[in-house]
This record gives structure tokens, C-alpha cells and sequence, in this order.
């Protein structure tokens, strides 16, 4: 073989192999790079809507249960008292969580979950907040009544609950397929790298053998 082929041979060879090693670390980029953004998304996203959305739910049943003292105890003006300032700091809670879901939604259909949340919350705070005003004013001072008066406001309480409860177990579900997704992406990186590699050793041998 001239010198000149050999030449040749040996840069056509050593520059696909080179050009194959390039494709390795750019695939290998790329799968860095899309395993970070599925990994971000489940852990700052879904993973935080669904804890969010649990602790609202239990933000809610607290909300519930103090209610419920309240009228109960409503012979007791400490006790009305007591139990109020726990339903407000309860009701602080919720606020709370519902202002952290909606910085952290993204989607669009996401966001008008959170803004329904929040507008079952305002009414429901609004209806008892009127309540527990004729409470004070000595307008309702039995345990039947109490229950009465804030019937007309359960269905915004219980829609509250219920929605919080299938936003967390959405972002758990979601949370699932995001983990599906990292895993799928990350078997068909590494399948793409080892073709690569493969590819650069076979055809470097081949270019070795080709030199006898």
C-alpha cells in the first residue's frame, strides 16, 4: 500500500472515529441535560404540589374540627374564644399553602385547580366569619343553631377538601410517571452511548486491520 493511501486511510479513519466520539459526548450531554429537566420537574414541581396539597387538606380538616368546638363549647365565651384563635391560625395555615401552590404551578390547568381552591377557602372564611359574628352578638347561642348557619357554607369547605385531596394524589401520580419517563430516558441514553462506542471500536479496528 503507498504511503499516501496509508495516509489518507489513516485520517478518513481516525476522523470518523473521532467524529463518532463528538456523538458520545454530545448524546451524552443531551441525556444529562433531559434527566436533569424530568428530575427538576418531578422534585420541585409535582413532588411539592402533592405535599402541599396534603398538608391543605389537613389544613382543612382542622379548619373543621374547630368549627365544630366552637359551636359545641358555645355556652363558654373562653372556650369560643380558645377555639377561634385556633381556627384562625388554622385558617393562616391554608392560606399559606394555597399562596405556596400557586408559585409553584406551572401549567394552566394547574393554576385554575389552585384558583378554585382559593375561592372555596375565601367563601367558606367569609360565610364563617358571619356566623361566628351572630355567635358574638348573642344571635345564635345554641349548638343546633351554630350547625344550622354554617350549613350553607359545607359545600365550599367540603369542595375544598376534596379537591386538595385529588391535587395531592395527582402530583403523586404524576410524580410516578415523571419516574417512568427518567427511567425510559435514561435506558435509551445509555443505549445510544454504547452503539456509539461500539461503532468508534469497530470501525477503528477496521482500520487497523485494513493497514496488513
Amino acid at each position: 500500500m503507498k504511503k499516501n493511501d496509508l495516509n489518507r486511510r489513516l485520517k478518513f479513519s481516525f476522523g470518523v472515529v473521532f467524529a463518532m466520539l463528538l456523538l458520545v459526548g454530545g448524546t451524552g450531554y443531551w441525556g444529562i441535560h433531559t434527566l436533569s429537566a424530568v428530575s427538576t420537574r418531578a422534585l420541585q414541581v409535582e413532588a411539592k404540589i402533592a405535599e402541599n396539597s396534603a398538608r391543605l387538606r389537613a389544613d382543612v380538616l382542622g379548619l373543621r374540627r374547630f368549627e365544630k368546638d366552637i359551636f359545641i363549647n358555645i355556652d363558654s365565651k373562653e372556650k369560643v374564644a380558645e377555639y377561634a384563635t385556633k381556627w384562625k391560625d388554622q385558617l393562616s395555615h391554608a392560606q399559606a399553602r394555597i399562596a405556596d401552590l400557586e408559585r409553584i404551578t406551572v401549567s394552566q390547568q394547574d393554576k385554575e385547580v389552585v384558583k378554585v381552591m382559593k375561592g372555596n377557602l375565601e367563601a367558606y372564611n367569609a360565610g364563617f366569619n358571619k356566623v361566628f359574628a351572630s355567635v358574638q352578638s348573642n344571635a345564635i347561642t345554641t349548638t343546633q343553631q351554630g350547625n344550622q348557619a354554617i350549613n350553607q357554607y359545607k359545600n365550599e369547605i367540603h369542595g375544598l377538601e376534596k379537591v386538595a385531596q385529588d391535587f395531592a394524589a395527582g402530583g403523586v401520580n404524576r410524580m410516578a410517571e415523571e419516574g417512568r419517563t427518567l427511567q425510559g430516558s435514561a435506558v435509551k441514553v445509555t443505549v445510544a452511548m454504547l452503539c456509539l462506542i461500539l461503532s468508534s471500536v469497530v470501525i477503528l479496528a477496521v482500520a487497523v486491520f485494513s493497514l496488513k
